[in-house]
């Protein structure tokens, strides 16, 4: 997965990439942030998601702000968030990310049993 995130960390004018599951989170980061955002980011991640399970939203949400966007993937269990700028179209990254996704899924289909795309 670690091949993965870098890869989508990698994309054009992506700031950032977290993957978390109930027991830990990795971030990718292009732009440096301090300890206390890194914490606080941490923090509210998993609660953000614990928050769209419950209000029953699809594998996908975005947060719109001023100039960047933030677009949560679920995958499995597991969440992905992408920070990125906000003049990217968002059916390309919607594109690039599955792609990667599906290439590490075509990698490792040992591992992951069934993953569902839109």
């Amino acid at each position: 997965m670690e091949e993965a995130l870098r890869k989508m960390a990698s994309m054009d004018k992506v700031k950032g990439v977290w993957w978390w599951n109930n027991k830990k989170i990795k971030e990718f980061l292009n732009i440096p942030l301090d300890i206390n955002t890194t914490r606080q980011l941490k923090d509210i991640l998993p609660k953000l998601s614990k928050l769209f399970e419950d209000r029953m939203f699809k594998e996908e949400v975005g947060c719109v702000f001023e100039s960047d966007f933030l677009l949560f993937k679920k995958v499995n269990k597991d969440w992905i968030v992408i920070w990125v700028k906000r003049d990217i179209p968002l059916a390309l990254l919607r594109m690039e990310v599955t792609v990667t996704l599906n290439e590490w899924v075509s990698r490792k289909s040992k591992g992951l049993k069934k993953l569902k795309f839109w």
